[in-house]
């Protein structure tokens, strides 16, 4: 099954592909057409296979291992306002470069703070890329995204793994 995911995106991607933009004056100065056409095919792939490809892998794996496993999948609660402060709080020093990263006592530092919320309330930022319960009922959520994410994608990304935490 994995072979025949992998296969149907490749050709999906090669019958469908048209470059965003043709007008790509700086890099036809310094390469060829042919090469800045290439180089927007590769990058069209990694787009492809964060979205069409590693999500269903991780699923068809987690599946196979016998857990239940979703993709898109929607968390249900909130972070508290006191939470969210402390998040917002770190991620301003951070940036600010107040602060050393300590993933560790980031976490303390969070889920110490952390208030029972409204289950049903929801974070507009709730979606992860995957979702896995395994037997134990041990929880497990995914978010798939560049090797060098963003500032922004970071800090929802860390308020995803606490509203999970609920």
């Amino acid at each position: 099954m994995e072979k025949w995911l992998i296969k149907k995106v490749v050709l999906t991607k090669i019958d469908k592909y048209s470059s965003e933009t043709e007008y790509r004056p700086f890099f036809e100065a310094i390469f060829t057409k042919e090469q800045v056409k290439l180089a927007s095919i590769i990058q069209s792939f990694y787009t492809t296979f964060g979205i069409s490809l590693y999500e269903q892998l991780a699923k068809i794996l987690a599946e196979g291992a016998g857990f239940e496993a979703h993709t898109q999948y929607d968390l249900l609660g909130e972070i508290d306002t006191k939470t969210e402060a402390i998040i917002s709080k770190i991620d301003l020093e951070l940036r600010a470069k107040k602060r050393n990263s300590d993933m560790k006592s980031e976490f303390e530092e969070i889920k110490n703070s952390i208030q029972k919320g409204n289950e049903k309330n929801g974070d507009p930022d709730k979606r992860v890329d995957v979702y896995i319960k395994k037997q134990d009922g041990t929880e497990i959520y995914f978010d798939i995204t560049s090797p060098k994410p963003n500032m922004k994608e970071f800090v929802a990304l860390k308020k995803n793994y606490f509203v999970g935490l609920h």
